[in-house]
């Protein structure tokens, strides 16, 4: 099992549109390092806890060890929901 260093900051709170809808949303980074190889790692995410129970959209990138371009990028979004 891997073991990572994270910091999360709320660095923003913007309106965003996707898939579900446009929400005024709050956007999250986290910034930091797998443990037993130093990789480092970012996730930004956003959410509006007040309209949606999970994120809304979703970025994690991964990066060589020592610095330099993405090897590892993804991107989710939140394409329906329902309040019920």
């Amino acid at each position: 099992m891997a073991t990572f260093e994270l910091t999360f900051r709320v660095v923003s709170r913007e309106k965003i549109t996707i898939g579900a809808g446009t929400f005024d949303a709050f956007c999250v980074r986290a910034e930091g390092w797998r443990i037993d190889n130093h990789g480092r790692r970012t996730v930004t995410y956003w959410i509006a806890p007040d309209k949606v129970p999970r994120y809304l959209s979703m970025e994690f990138a991964r990066y060589r060890k020592r610095g330099g371009a993405a090897v590892e990028y993804w991107r989710e979004e939140l394409v329906t929901f329902d309040a019920g």
